[in-house]
């Protein structure tokens, strides 16, 4: 027979040993979460001017090659490669009238979202003239026709994002997989504990 004392100090025990694993599962759970927060949100103002400012910007998948030609070093955007996640900042029509050859616009064309560089602006009559890295083919763009101007570019987030979109069923069936393993886990647990 076990003394009453011990029986006593066990019980008193058992539920801060529980608390304290309750402590440690939550901190383990969260500091990996602000972990991947903040490497994405630091990633995002990466191409984002370095700012956390996400107003007036729009992130989109560049899904074409035009942009991919040979890097043009004396630019901000010096190239954009297929598959390349943009920060595209909106710009008002007085920005329009500055933009400058080299600049990388968003513009509508054809009802798509269309981005190539500016190689001739025309204040006085309110178009740019633009053309991808990678095409010779150039496009007359009415100032009322452009959105905004890209200002960043990340190829691995964007090949993120491209693996994520082909592989969501998988993702999705995965995450599910890993929450009902892990509800079972803590059952088995659970009943472990009270047959104990």
């Amino acid at each position: 027979r076990v003394p009453e004392e011990i029986v006593v100090e066990i019980a008193e025990i058992l539920p801060e040993e529980r608390r304290r694993l309750k402590r440690r599962r939550a901190i383990a759970t969260v500091i990996p979460l602000t972990a991947v927060a903040v490497i994405i949100l630091l990633s995002m103002a990466s191409i984002n001017e370095g700012s956390l400012d996400f107003t007036n910007r729009e992130v989109d998948l560049i899904v074409t090659d035009s942009m991919d030609g040979e890097p043009k070093e004396q630019y901000a955007i010096k190239t954009i490669p297929k598959g390349a996640l943009v920060m595209v900042r909106y710009i008002s029509d007085q920005e329009k009238y500055e933009l400058q050859v080299g600049d990388v616009i968003q513009f509508n064309y054809k009802n798509l979202k269309d981005h190539h560089r500016v190689i001739e602006n025309n204040p006085d009559e309110r178009y740019v003239v633009t053309k991808g890295d990678n095409s010779s083919a150039r496009e007359h763009v009415p100032y009322e026709d452009i959105n905004g101007m890209v200002i960043g570019e990340s190829k691995w987030m964007g090949d993120i994002v491209t693996f994520a979109k082909k592989n969501i069923i998988l993702i999705v069936g995965g995450l599910i997989s890993l929450l009902i393993g892990l509800f079972l886990l803590d059952s088995m647990r659970r009943d472990r504990q009270t047959s104990s």
